[in-house]
């Protein structure tokens, strides 16, 4: 790091968590629209070796930056991670007026304050804050089984608690609740479609940078995941009837999938199925659908990939 780089005054870093569909993608593409004018690069971590969230925001022609394959803070991908944080203000320059950073949804944001000691990657960037979506929906089962979506609570600035169109005040209000045993502190605001507060702004300094936690193994057992490939037509019906029998074994699914009536995105998150005409899906083929399961319960979601996979190539 030379020193013009340390001289200068340290770049604000927005770091986003939370679980495997809680909205993460949404409130990034809400960031990127609300500071369209604004000189901020993003960068966007996927568990899965296909990153489906970096291709659906290259559609607003932001710099982003991808880093699929696991979790930045695991001991895997740190070296990799701490590369490009090296390198964005040089490919950007001086005048960078902010990093946000969406991680992977099994991701323990309390890495990041040790990370950035040990590099002395602290004069280069400042934790401004630290976002925490919540899925009202999955949040209360998950939380008895999945440590680090308790630490993405415990290291948030906000909580997010989106999706709160969808469920009723009393369960609301629960959940608030039970946030708030889990970080007294936090700014807790409901929302819908990853929206932020009016008066939310990017400049801050984040309680989480003095927070520690090792790094993440590189093979996480709570997880697997998988890729179908498509290339070609599809009937998305049947497709949706067939995936509703590993429906149990998953935790997310997103991705595209070519049908006689254009390419649908199709994503499966807290129990809800959605699709939707895909706005920025690849031209040819391939295109595929990630699928996220459970790590210890996956035989079947294997199963039913190998099986498509199969019949597709034949």
């Amino acid at each position: 790091m030379d020193e013009q780089q340390v001289s200068q005054t340290p770049i604000p870093l927005i770091l986003i968590t939370g679980f495997l569909g809680s909205g993460k993608t949404s409130l990034m593409e809400h960031i990127i629209q609300r500071y369209a004018d604004r000189k901020l690069v993003y960068l966007v971590n996927e568990f899965a070796p296909v990153d489906m969230d970096g291709q659906r925001l290259s559609v607003f022609g932001k710099d982003l930056v991808e880093v699929p394959g696991g979790s930045i803070f695991c001991s895997c991908l740190v070296t990799d991670f701490l590369d490009i944080l090296q390198w964005i203000p040089k490919r950007y320059g001086a005048d960078l007026e902010g990093v946000v950073i969406e991680a992977s949804g099994m991701a323990n944001p309390k890495v990041i304050g040790r990370m950035l000691r040990e590099t002395r990657l602290e004069g280069l960037y400042q934790l401004a804050q630290v976002i925490t979506v919540v899925d009202p929906a999955t949040y209360p089962t998950l939380l008895q089984t999945l440590p680090n979506i308790v630490a993405q609570v415990e290291a948030a600035d906000l909580i997010l608690l989106n999706k709160c169109d969808l469920h009723r005040d009393v369960v609301i209000a629960a959940l608030e609740t039970v946030l708030r045993d889990s970080n007294p502190t936090a700014r807790i605001h409901c929302s819908s479609h990853g929206c932020l507060p009016e008066d939310w702004h990017l400049n801050g300094a984040s309680t989480a940078e003095a927070l520690d936690a090792d790094y993440a193994l590189c093979r996480d057992p709570h997880y697997q995941s998988f890729i179908a490939s498509f290339q070609g037509p599809v009937d998305m019906a049947s497709l949706m009837d067939s995936l509703k029998g590993v429906e149990a074994e998953l935790y997310r699914v997103k991705g595209y999938v070519p049908t006689e009536d254009g390419v649908q995105y199709l994503e499966f998150a807290g129990g809800r199925w959605q699709t939707e005409l895909a706005r920025n899906a690849p031209e040819k083929p391939p295109w595929e659908l990630v699928l996220i399961a459970r790590g210890e319960a996956c035989e079947r979601t294997e199963a039913w990939v190998a099986g498509l996979n199969a019949a597709l190539t034949t």
